[in-house]
């Protein structure tokens, strides 16, 4: 086993041959990269995963660029020729290893194939990946017992997933039946959803995800048009609204439980929203009932 830093790397390390006995495994990596980070044009004999933990990497393939956000993974096809980041970019946080998928059995082989015949380079939603090949890495870096079969097991482990994740593609499951939206906006959007009776400040939804508020924010408003604020009380009037229609709720007491500061408040905010008051609101559903 060779372990070495790449120029670029601020935190982290390359392992080439990294377990003995697994040739099924060439290389693997766990590098935050600075600015200045890149990789020259290269190629493999196998399949290379790199996962972006954090941040954002821009590839370069002969058919184009490839950029790739956070929860994403790129995946190199042998043979094909690939660069990092040949222009000034952030810095990112990025996972990987090169594997031999026609050693991995008949769904490596399977996959394999799939794979090249797709051209797949980029898999959305692909979050698990991080835990597998965080514990590649942490396998590889000290020798111990059992250590070629764990990380064969995760490699099985992440054949699987990218296999899911194909399948998710194919009919139509990354679309908004799913949801359109990221892995970060759809953990945030969650959480919101989850506290309808209290307010959620931005930069507590940004420590979720694990990004600057400023960051986060300019990713919400992309993916869904209005700010986190925003949604949330259109989200908490509407979960009021339907409070409301059941007997015995009062204004004040339903104002309260939506963490609204008064009745007065919730009113204004409810009429914005709906075009009437909460009275009005209610009057007119018991009409229709």
């Amino acid at each position: 086993m060779r372990a070495w830093r790449p120029s670029g790397t601020i935190v982290g390390f390359h392992l080439d041959d990294p377990v003995a006995g697994l040739p099924v495994l060439s290389h693997c990596g766990d590098e935050v990269c600075a600015p200045r980070h890149t990789i020259a044009w290269h190629q493999h004999d196998r399949f290379e995963f790199c996962y972006v933990a954090q941040g954002r990497a821009l590839w370069r393939l002969g058919e184009g660029p490839v950029a790739q956000e956070t929860g994403q993974m790129f995946i190199a096809l042998p043979g094909q020729r690939h660069q990092l980041a040949d222009r000034p970019h952030e810095s990112y946080h990025i996972l990987y290893a090169g594997v031999d998928l026609e050693r991995l059995g008949p769904r490596g082989r399977e996959l394999a194939r799939l794979l090249v015949r797709r051209r797949c380079n980029l898999l959305p939603r692909a979050q698990e990946a991080e835990a597998i090949l965080r514990g590649v890495v942490r396998q590889a870096m000290t020798p111990q017992p059992l250590q070629a079969q764990v990380v064969k097991g995760l490699l099985q482990t992440l054949v699987l997933l990218t296999a899911q994740r194909l399948a998710g593609m194919e009919g139509g499951l990354d679309q908004p039946a799913h949801g359109p939206h990221s892995y970060p906006v759809q953990a945030a959007l969650a959480c919101l959803r989850a506290q309808a009776h209290q307010r959620i400040p931005t930069a507590e939804l940004a420590r979720v995800v694990n990004y600057s508020p400023g960051h986060f924010l300019r990713l919400f408003k992309k993916e869904v048009g209005i700010t986190p604020a925003d949604f949330h009380l259109r989200w908490r009037l509407e979960a009021a609204r339907d409070e409301l229609h059941q007997p015995g709720r009062s204004v004040t007491e339903v104002a309260l439980r939506f963490g609204f500061s008064s009745s007065q408040h919730f009113s204004r905010a409810f009429h914005q929203a709906f075009g009437a008051t909460p009275r009005q609101d209610r009057g007119r559903a018991q009409d229709r009932g």
